[in-house]
């Protein structure tokens, strides 16, 4: 299952305010204009607020149906079909890059997350900052047996079915996503409470 379908885009569309935990964050790590990356995007929910924070923004997301919607709610902001493995951008093209929602999390295989992470690093300027969530493992109620192996899906993935339909969702731990930052060239990370939720927000640099 994909985010590119109908549905996905009706409930995206119906969020719009940012979850107190990104508040924070852009007010500490983005406060001055800049040009900023918005991945994974969806119909606009960051890019708005970014773009009304005053920063030169673009939008992508690999969902065309939900860029579609994006453009159409906010025809002033960049927005761009792309894959977040394959960044169609320059090196260091970037002050800054977020991918919220966990978006990273459905990135499967777990080379393609990896392969997501570099392209980040690579697109951003020395010194950039990026922001993003990802599901963790220790907030989870449940047994590794219920988490582990499913047919054809290898831990830490996760086969779940959702509101948008099936999806395979990674769950890492605070340190495995720690050490795959490390890997792509990133420093001073930072990692944010839970904050009830079953994912946390991290801060690195290049």
């Amino acid at each position: 299952m994909s985010f590119d379908n109908p549905k996905a885009v009706e409930i995206y569309t119906k969020k719009t305010t940012l979850f107190p935990i990104e508040e924070k964050l852009f007010h500490e790590h983005l406060s001055n204009p800049q040009r900023i990356l918005d991945i994974g995007c969806g119909t606009g929910r960051t890019t708005a607020y970014l773009n009304i924070m005053g920063h030169k923004v673009t939008g992508i997301d690999i969902a065309a149906l939900m860029i579609e919607k994006a453009r159409t709610i906010h025809p002033d902001i960049d927005y761009r079909v792309m894959d977040a493995t394959q960044l169609d951008f320059q090196d260091r093209s970037f002050d800054a890059a977020l991918f919220s929602f966990n978006g990273l999390d459905y990135l499967y295989p777990l080379h393609r997350r990896t392969e997501a992470l570099f392209e980040v690093h690579r697109v951003l300027r020395n010194g950039g900052v990026y922001i993003y969530s990802s599901h963790d493992i220790d907030a989870l109620r449940l047994t590794w047996r219920t988490l582990t192996r499913i047919r054809n899906h290898e831990p830490p993935y996760k086969l779940e079915r959702t509101v948008y339909g099936d999806l395979i969702t990674y769950y890492g731990s605070r340190e495995t996503n720690i050490l795959q930052l490390k890997a792509a060239g990133f420093t001073d990370i930072e990692y944010y409470p839970l904050d009830g939720k079953t994912w946390r927000y991290y801060k690195a640099k290049k």
